[in-house]
Order: structure tokens, then sequence, then C-alpha cells
């Protein structure tokens, strides 16, 4: 139950969050960004907003830098805030989910030990050796197929 209420707790900080997040898409993205709706839960928020295009990798990044050092500046009780997902609602508004707190890192934490079990099969060290691993077997892949097509063709 005291976890519970940590969630709740946390959560109705982080309605106070919602005004954070929307400032720092407008640093990241321009003034032109409005907020279209929001939705604040026990473990994610949802924030809708206009824009026209997707969200690069580094504005979201530099989204998540900026909310998170408003939280560590201002102690807030949320922890931890990480962005999940960016969407197209129509063609001119956004929509971006985040976790904060516990869900936050329980989501991470399961986000490694993914990457530890890769490293494992891979026998690999580094996160880096995964992504080129799996980058030899796309290539692997793409090739065989190739072979398999021009096998096929050969027949014909």
């Amino acid at each position: 139950m005291a976890e519970t209420s940590i969630m709740v707790s946390s959560d109705t900080t982080s309605l106070c969050l919602l005004e954070e997040v929307f400032k720092a898409l407008r640093t990241v993205l321009g003034t032109h960004v409005e907020q279209k709706g929001s939705l604040v839960a026990d473990d994610h928020l949802r924030f809708d907003f206009s824009h026209s295009s997707e969200m690069t990798k580094d504005e979201i990044t530099r989204t998540e830098q900026l909310v998170n050092e408003h939280i560590r500046n201002t102690g807030g009780n949320i922890g931890f805030f990480k962005i999940i997902s960016e969407t197209a609602i129509t063609s001119d508004i956004r929509r971006i989910e985040a976790l904060t707190g516990k869900a936050a890192e329980d989501y991470l934490r399961g986000i490694c030990k993914v990457v530890q079990n890769l490293k494992l099969m891979f026998k690999v060290r580094t996160e880096d050796d995964v992504l080129k691993k799996v980058q030899a077997l796309i290539d692997d892949n793409a090739a065989l197929y190739k072979q398999i097509d021009a096998l096929e063709h050969e027949k014909i």
C-alpha cells in the first residue's frame, strides 16, 4: 500500500511536471508548440502537442534532459522522467508518452536486463559489440536471401 501512495503522490506532482514538459518542448522545438491534450496516470503520462514533424532522437534526449534537470533542481519526488514513445496523432499533432518514478526505473532496468542477456548470447563485453553483432547478422541474412534468390532464378 505504501508503494501505491508513493506512486500516486509522485504522479500528483507529475501534473506540475506537464508544464515543465511543455516548456522543454517549446525550448527544443520552438515557440509554435502548443499543448493539445494530456493524461497523467499512476505509472505514466501523455502529452499531446502541436508540431508538424517527428522529433529526432536528439530532440527527445534534449527534452528529457531539460525535464530531468528541472526535477533535480526542484528536489521533486517524481524521480526519473523517460520518454518511451513519440508518435503522430494527426499531421500536425504529436504525442509523447513518458514514465516517471518507479515505472521509469523498472523500464530502464528491463532494458538493461535485455542488453545483458544479449551480451551473454553474443559472447561480447560491450553494448557497442552487441550492435555490431546484430548488424553482422542483418548483413549475413540479407546476403543469404540474395543467394537464395539467385539459386531460385537459376532453376527457372
